[in-house]
């Protein structure tokens, strides 16, 4: 990821709150909100894994999606992934993690990520590409593929 690419990550991040709008609150309010959840999603990836590499999916000759990953020595972890909502549904989360599923084994480390509970159908092609649940909190769960 670029800084020319931080205007579509917002836009991105924004496609997957759309709803919010269904607070009942003025849009440039719920606008703010959104964009503070982003300022704060973006503070506490760099904090946790600053060691983590974002990068922009593209397709049709632009951007579609991000996906944010920490590759260690230890484990390949995804720790967001975002599709827009027009290209969701279409393959492309898959064949993302059919090729982080060879990065994994080529570099003999476990692929992890977290889903959110309320995340069905994320959950549902994780599980279909034979992701397993490992842990689980109050939201979420993580699961490994190994």
């Amino acid at each position: 990821m670029q800084p020319r690419d931080d205007e579509f990550a917002e836009v991105l991040f924004a496609s997957t709150r759309d709803y919010l709008y269904a607070i009942p609150a003025p849009k440039p309010q719920v606008d703010f909100l959104i964009k503070q959840q982003f300022q704060a999603q973006q503070a506490a990836y760099t904090s946790s894994f600053p060691q983590a590499e974002t990068l922009i999916i593209e397709a049709y000759g632009g951007p579609i999606g991000k996906i944010v990953i920490n590759n260690t020595a230890e484990s390949l972890h995804v720790i967001d992934v975002a599709l827009m909502k027009d290209e969701r549904g279409k393959g492309f989360g898959s064949a993302l993690l059919h090729a982080l599923k060879r990065i994994s084994e080529q570099q003999l480390i476990p692929l992890s990520l977290m889903v959110d509970h309320h995340n069905v159908r994320a959950k549902k092609l994780y599980i279909g590409l034979g992701f397993v649940v490992f842990e689980s909190s109050a939201t979420h769960d993580r699961l490994l593929w190994r």
